[in-house]
């Protein structure tokens, strides 16, 4: 906890203030500092990361070069949520990869807890999604490019208390309409002996407004073989881009399923995300956001999350 706590201080100590100017430069001086000197540790961590990524592609592949590995990264995330008439909830997330392109084109090896919210493509991870798996896993991830189809396996196990092995495979086709307008499809499928079968697909349509602004529609369908509920969730998302260190995201979406209805409404969710980088290694979001469930008679709630999050990486 304490270094949690830590870690969620310092974005507030950096936009602190005091009525002494002297203490202020102190302060900002020793705060300029320290992240000096973390990110200088930082870079050290990466260099290693990628060093012994390299050391073994070509350990297994027995092909040496002289190439410059800098692919492998490591993003750790910690989320606190307050939502209304509840507690306060900690979510720790962290997502490495380490890539070994010698061995099979792009294979990496990964290690994460939640593969729903880490590393989409977009600067929000706030995302909600109808199943989430928070249990950490290791699995070798191969991505490659065939006739313009994105395509991804991955083998791996779920460190859970009763350790199981799945494997996933994922295709993804962006289809160009012109320069402003492009469809997204995808398609997930993922096997478990715990969770069976699980099967994924996502219409998505981007449309470029301006340099800065993007607008999403994003659908997606979604059953499990055990369970056998058919989810359906639409989102629609406007991305800006403030800065080259700032985005905001505005998301609301619709949750349906044809759980003892035929696919009624079961959630409307509306939220902001702003994502802020204090340095390219330390980022923060403050994401309020308001919901009305079926559960709950459609009454309102409130939610507020604040993400802290360290990106190691080139």
């Amino acid at each position: 906890m304490k270094p949690l706590l830590a870690i969620i201080i310092t974005p507030i100590l950096l936009f602190s203030s005091s009525i002494d100017k002297k203490t202020i430069n102190d302060n900002d001086t020793f705060l300029i500092n320290t992240l000096d000197k973390i990110e200088t540790n930082l870079e050290y961590i990466h260099k290693k990361l990628n060093s012994s990524s390299k050391y073994l592609d070509e350990f297994i592949t027995n092909d040496k070069s002289q190439k410059v590995y800098y692919g492998s990264y490591i993003r750790i995330e910690n989320s606190i949520e307050k939502k209304e008439s509840k507690s306060i909830e900690f979510e720790p997330n962290i997502d490495i990869r380490i890539y070994l392109p010698k061995l099979k084109e792009k294979l990496s090896l990964t290690i994460d807890n939640n593969e729903n919210r880490i590393n989409q493509q977009y600067e929000d991870s706030n995302e909600n999604t109808n199943y989430t798996d928070n249990d950490y896993n290791i699995g070798l991830l191969y991505n490659t490019i065939k006739k313009d189809i994105n395509l991804k396996f991955k083998l791996g196990v779920k460190a859970s208390t009763s350790p199981y092995i799945y494997a996933k495979a994922e295709a993804k086709k962006v289809f160009e309409i012109n320069s402003k307008n492009n469809i997204t499809i995808e398609e997930k499928i993922k096997y478990s002996n715990r969770y069976k079968l699980d099967n994924y697909t996502s219409l998505q349509y981007k449309y470029n407004i301006n340099k800065t602004i993007d607008l999403f529609n994003h659908n997606e369908y979604y059953i499990n073989s055990d369970i056998k509920n058919d989810n359906l969730y639409n989102s629609l998302r406007l991305y800006q881009v403030l800065n080259d260190k700032k985005y905001l995201n505005y998301v609301t979406s619709i949750k349906s399923n044809d759980y003892e209805s035929n696919f009624q409404i079961k959630e409307y969710r509306s939220y902001i995300s702003y994502r802020s980088y204090i340095r390219k290694w330390l980022y923060y979001d403050l994401v309020p956001s308001i919901s009305w469930e079926r559960d709950n008679d459609f009454n309102k709630k409130l939610a507020f999350r604040f993400n802290l999050g360290i990106l190691i990486s080139k």
